[in-house]
């Protein structure tokens, strides 16, 4: 399975009619189909694609606002990773 952290904004985050999971923990609240993870996963079921998106936010806010546990709950392991070498790969000690 392929896993998407989308990084964002309103657009990202499915503003105004869904609060991402960053801003309603732990699901995120309102209309589904407003966030850009709904579309994609609509698409792709194969895919899961998590929705850190947060309305409003900048590029330069996004880093400080992602959680270390989140990002590393979410990085590949290195036997999982496609042979194509199409990832990103979050190392798993971060200093």
């Amino acid at each position: 399975m392929i896993t998407i952290v989308a990084l964002g904004d309103s657009t990202t985050a499915g503003t105004p009619g869904f609060r991402s999971p960053i801003e309603a923990p732990p699901n995120g609240s309102g209309n589904v189909e407003s966030q850009y993870a709904h579309w994609l996963t609509s698409t792709h079921p194969e895919w899961l694609v998590l929705n850190r998106g947060v309305n409003g936010e900048r590029s330069d806010e996004v880093r400080p606002s992602l959680s270390i546990a989140d990002v590393l709950s979410n990085a590949p392991e290195r036997e999982n990773a496609p042979r194509d070498g199409g990832f990103f790969k979050v190392p798993r000690i971060i200093g």
